[in-house]
């Protein structure tokens, strides 16, 4: 399929699909300024520091599996140049590789179309912008990115898939393990009790002083062994990792992932893992990969709590899951057809996600 702006990752609030982060950067506007970038709508939140070393930076963006971009839209609000930069593409974070030529960044409203990506067709997971001389300003807004690339495809594990990323409030169901009559380990800012557990999918990321729009861990020395937080797909699912989203690195004990088709009887996947922790990079999420290797669909997926506690400190955003779609039934599996419901598609370039 021809690559496009409106396929999965190239336009729209991809804050928890397409992942960024760079070196060398301090956005003006807020403290954590990357995920701007992707937000959806054109922004007027963050800029480029005044009289930046351009050949000192780089802006990356992770999609999560190998994808073709061959061309992109960088959005700003006024026509400033913005250095001299290049694209370049890898699969490990580590190795890169040039494509294109380099170019002036910005010095176009309301966007630049960046056609040095045009003819690339090799596949990658991380695209980067390298500064290679001149210097910033912080004149424009930095308004956001958008890119034309390849569509998902059913028969590899994206997190672009459905109920992968984005806001899944619609098909999924979230809960967590009870007792006494409250949630066991989730709650929200403000000691609500029973925090809406569907922010896990919302695809916002938004705390406020009410406790409906943020999500913790119930106290510091809540021991999390046998507590469980459950994901209810609307269809079987094979998934073969998770993005766990907080805004700090603390940990949260350990844990596992596991699976099921009637939502009670559960096999594990994968071994144990220590919940949170280290980001991966710097792209503000920790990487869950003890599912790696799992083929087999299950339309409930659950985090079970082995030992330790959770922390109070860490405010929770959401969970991504990198799914394959329209995964058959695993063999000897419990049908449910109410789970089977449809799912749509579709929507604008740009949402807002903040409206």
């Amino acid at each position: 399929m021809a690559q496009s702006y409106s396929n999965s990752g190239g336009s729209g609030n991809r804050q928890y699909l397409v992942l960024v982060k760079n070196t060398g950067i301090t956005w003006g506007g807020v403290s954590n300024g990357n995920r701007f970038l992707v937000v959806g709508s054109p922004n007027s939140t963050i800029w480029f520091p005044s009289g930046g070393t351009v050949s000192s930076m780089s802006i990356t963006f992770d999609f999560g599996c190998p994808k073709i971009v061959d061309e992109a839209k960088w959005y700003q609000d006024n026509g400033t140049a913005q250095g001299t930069w290049k694209w370049q593409g890898s699969n490990d974070d580590s190795s890169y590789t040039d494509i294109g030529s380099s170019f002036t960044l910005g010095g176009a409203t309301p966007f630049q179309t960046q056609t040095q990506l045009n003819g690339n067709t090799t596949p990658y997971r991380y695209y980067r912008l390298l500064g290679i001389s001149g210097s910033t300003s912080s004149s424009p807004f930095q308004q956001g990115v958008l890119f034309q690339i390849d569509a998902v495809s059913s028969s590899v594990n994206d997190y672009g898939n459905t109920e992968g990323a984005g806001d899944r409030t619609a098909t999924m169901t979230v809960t967590q393990s009870q007792s006494a009559g409250h949630g066991d380990l989730i709650f929200g800012r403000a000691g609500v009790q029973d925090p809406i557990m569907s922010l896990f999918v919302d695809n916002l990321n938004r705390v406020d002083s009410s406790g409906t729009g943020a999500l913790e861990f119930k106290t510091g020395f809540e021991a999390v062994s046998g507590k469980w937080i459950r994901f209810q797909f609307s269809g079987y699912r094979i998934i073969d990792e998770i993005r766990w989203f907080q805004d700090t690195t603390d940990t949260n004990g350990t844990w596992k992932v596991q699976g099921s088709n009637d939502g009670t009887t559960f096999v594990d996947i994968g071994s144990t893992f220590t919940l949170g922790g280290a980001w991966d990079g710097a792209y503000g999420y920790s990487r869950i990969t003890t599912p790696n290797g799992n083929t087999t669909a299950y339309l409930y997926y659950r985090l079970l709590g082995v030992s330790g506690n959770g922390s109070l400190n860490p405010f929770i955003f959401e969970a991504a899951f990198r799914t394959k779609d329209g995964a058959a039934p695993a063999t000897g599996s419990l049908f449910r057809a109410s789970n089977l419901s449809g799912i749509g598609s579709g929507g604008a370039l740009f949402s807002d996600p903040l409206g």
